[in-house]
């Protein structure tokens, strides 16, 4: 991942230099921007947690629900498996092994890395992204900045104002001013 994002930003500033010969004289302007930072302190983005927070506790309290389902069943085939028979106890951990899987499952679905909470984040978010995409272009188009690199992305950056510039603040004036 790392290399892949060095080579991108080592072909994006070769071809910039060599696509742009007049370039090459004048200062190059890379400007990174803190996306995360705008995200969690802009005002629509506490919108969209309180709905997030909402679809997440209907899957909280289903899956609860499915767990105390479930630890009753064990706490009663554990009460009764010295009285049954040897076909009833494997018919009810057959079941509750049944029941274990499901919830196993419904947890994966819901919760995990490809589950219904993060895609609901994701469409959730996508109205605000695309927003600070847009403001994050008319701010380097007013810094005057060839390339705008995610923060998060980084290892380094030279924290010259001459060549570089964090314009995270800027895009949050902007995307406050535009929320009004």
């Amino acid at each position: 991942m790392m290399k892949t994002a060095l080579r991108t930003l080592a072909c994006v500033l070769f071809s910039l230099i060599v696509l742009h010969p007049s370039s090459a004289n004048a200062q190059l302007r890379i400007g990174y921007v803190e996306t995360e930072t705008i995200i969690s302190t802009h005002k629509e983005f506490k919108a969209v947690e309180a709905q997030l927070q909402v679809y997440r506790k209907q899957f909280e309290d289903t899956l609860g629900m499915f767990k105390a389902r479930y630890d009753q069943e064990l706490e009663d085939y554990q009460k009764k498996q010295a009285t049954m028979t040897p076909e009833a106890k494997q018919q009810k951990e057959s079941e509750i092994l049944q029941m274990r899987d499901y919830i196993l499952q419904y947890q994966q679905a819901k919760f995990g890395a490809q589950g219904d909470i993060l895609a609901k984040q994701q469409e959730l978010l996508m109205p605000l992204r695309e927003k600070i995409k847009k403001i994050i272009a008319k701010v380097a188009k007013e810094e005057k900045v060839a390339v705008v690199f995610e923060n998060s992305n980084l290892v380094y950056i030279d924290q010259d104002p001459k060549t570089t510039v964090n314009i995270t603040f800027k895009v949050l004036d902007y995307l406050s001013r535009d929320s009004q």
